[in-house]
């Protein structure tokens, strides 16, 4: 546990200036949204700069994760760590997700402010508040950047660990995005087996109730219709758990075994 909170220390130090840059990014935009939205006297320039800042944050893991990996690889440190991969993993793994809630729920706050400003954001759906809607927005995106920082993770692990045979960067690079067009295909073909189709109508549950959410933008100036599937599948969701574990251990393994940064 004392060397897990000492890599834990080590890996906020390493990346808590990108995370200040990163929180300062966003206040800056949203606060330039607001000024131009002043100028102009539409409240629409705000509100799309401050979901584009939390739709983006879809992408903070994976960042992230690509950032502190590649400051290892520079300084080389992961090579003498005499630490277990899981601990090194976890731990980076951790403050990311840290770092990435408390960016998140900035956004969030600003996001809501938006909403219920007199010139906000109305939502016109029965019964749903902004905050609900947001809240489960901002769940969703964690859950994805959650799901591309391990694959992140393994496809960086992947490309130090071919090194061990020889490819230069160039055959590297082609393998990985090969690799990933290849998984996509195959993703596909599994999705429309019929076997897949019945263990996912096997734990199917029916989210009916929240299939149309309608709303508008600055009062008159914009509206639309989001229409989201009315069935979430429990099954599909234990799959992809039981996957992702796959892949962190084959990561770890990777790295304790192949990488060489």
């Amino acid at each position: 546990m004392t060397a897990f909170k000492g890599l834990l220390i080590k890996e906020a130090k390493l990346m808590r200036i990108w995370f200040i840059w990163g929180i300062l990014l966003s206040i800056a935009v949203a606060a330039a949204g607001y000024s131009i939205s002043q100028y102009v006297n539409d409240m629409i320039v705000f509100e799309v700069l401050v979901f584009m800042i939390l739709s983006a944050h879809a992408f903070y893991l994976p960042i992230y994760l690509l950032l502190s990996l590649n400051v290892e690889a520079k300084t080389q440190l992961w090579l003498h760590n005499p630490n277990s991969g899981y601990l090194l993993f976890f731990s980076k793994f951790l403050i990311g997700f840290v770092f990435m809630m408390v960016s998140i729920f900035i956004a969030f706050i600003i996001a809501i402010w938006a909403t219920e400003s007199d010139t906000g954001i109305y939502f016109l759906a029965k019964d749903q508040l902004p905050k609900f809607i947001l809240t489960g927005v901002s769940l969703s995106i964690i859950a994805y950047s959650f799901y591309l920082g391990i694959w992140t993770f393994f496809y960086w692990t992947l490309y130090h660990s071919l090194k061990l045979y020889g490819w230069n960067s160039g055959f590297r690079w082609g393998f990985l995005i090969g690799l990933w067009a290849v998984s996509i295909y195959i993703e596909n073909l599994i999705r429309e087996l019929p076997i897949y189709q019945s263990f996912w109508n096997l734990g199917a549950i029916d989210m009916t109730s929240l299939k149309t959410l309608n709303y508008e933008l600055s009062k008159q100036s914009f509206s639309a219709e989001l229409t989201a599937n009315p069935f979430i599948s429990l099954t599909e969701i234990a799959l992809y758990l039981i996957l992702i574990m796959a892949v962190v251990m084959f990561s770890i393994w990777m790295l304790e075994k192949k990488v060489e940064v």
